[in-house]
């Protein structure tokens, strides 16, 4: 790799990493915020809004991110978040009796726009890629947005207990918009190109996802479990963010201290990963649907004591078992589907 793709390369990396990092704090700054001056109710009213959106919206996204060059949708997208940001910022200001209704609203529109946000990353991703170095390129990109990730609920908890929320969203959106305006130097002749032969062939594209439909009508019961591990573990993973949030707030009167207990949350599903990676087991179906069950220790733990390092623990044990149970569910999801429609040979 020459000097000019190094340097390419690099800006890549650091745009979509300080992207995430922002999208996240984002997102956890406004749970943080509605928890501590609002209620439960309204920070999880807030969190099914913009979950839901993405799995509607997820199709759609995915021919967007097809169609269009990707740094350019980038950019736009990164523009939306910021309006985002800065609207949360002032309904999170607002009177109590229109912020249900404004925050739900909002986090819709964010979740449409995430669902838009994930596929456009990854092909940006691809279509940067160097010959050659691809592997070593897309794991080093992973590397740093996960790092970004798992940073960003401790930072933002520091700063959700000092800042107030104007303040707060419209520093994210102002960072967000400067951070994605390198990418203007990246040349997009190549991605052009690509998205030109993208739509040409999205007949088939069509065709395919049309057959994969045909086929989910007949679910076999391995992509049902699959489906039930996910239900489990996401269903959890909601319990964990809002009630042990609730919690600690309560009881410690600290953002940042929950942002920490979350940010260690996130460095156990890191090393549950790995383990998944390297530690080979069968019967992968039946770890993940039996996994979630100890899931519910921590949540015994929070409720039941006060001890933060026992909190911390307890979270760095429960981001291995998640990160577990998705990997082993996953699993279980591809080993219904058969090779005709995952496009093998």
């Amino acid at each position: 790799m020459n000097a000019a793709a190094r340097i390419r390369t690099t800006l890549i990396i650091a745009v979509l990493s300080l992207n995430a990092f922002l999208i996240t704090s984002c997102r956890f700054g406004v749970s943080l915020y509605l928890l501590i001056h609002v209620d439960l109710s309204h920070a999880a009213l807030n969190a099914v809004s913009v979950a839901l959106m993405t799995c509607i919206a997820a199709p759609l996204g995915g021919i967007i991110a097809d169609k269009y060059p990707p740094t350019r949708l980038f950019i736009a997208l990164t523009f939306c978040f910021a309006l985002l940001c800065t609207g949360y910022g002032f309904a999170l200001v607002a009177q109590h009796n229109l912020i249900a209704i404004t925050v739900t609203l909002l986090g819709i529109i964010f979740g449409f726009f995430t669902a838009f946000s994930s596929p456009n990353q990854k092909v940006l991703m691809a279509y940067s890629a160097p010959a050659g170095e691809k592997t070593k390129f897309l794991a080093s990109m992973r590397m740093w947005i996960n790092l970004s990730r798992l940073a960003a609920p401790a930072i933002t908890g520091i700063f959700v207990d000092i800042c107030n929320p104007l303040i707060f969203f419209t520093s994210i959106a102002i960072v967000m918009i400067l951070a994605a305006l390198p990418l203007l130097l990246v040349n997009l002749s190549q991605q052009a190109q690509n998205s030109a032969n993208n739509t040409k062939t999205g007949s088939n594209k069509t065709a395919g996802f049309a057959a994969s439909l045909h086929y989910m009508k007949s679910t076999p019961w391995l992509i049902v479990l699959g489906a039930v591990s996910a239900l489990q573990s996401g269903s959890w993973l909601a319990a964990f963010r809002l009630m042990g949030a609730h919690h600690c707030l309560t009881l410690f009167h600290s953002a940042s201290t929950w942002g920490s207990i979350v940010s260690i949350f996130n460095i156990g599903m890191i090393v549950g990963s790995l383990l998944c990676k390297y530690i080979v087991l069968h019967y992968e179906i039946l770890y993940s649907i039996l996994l979630p069950g100890f899931l519910s220790i921590p949540l015994l733990i929070f409720a039941l004591n006060n001890w933060i390092a026992l909190f911390l623990c307890s979270a760095f044990i429960a981001g291995i078992i998640f990160d577990a149970t998705i990997v082993y569910g996953q699993t279980a999801l591809l080993d219904g589907i058969p090779t005709r429609i995952l496009g093998a040979t």
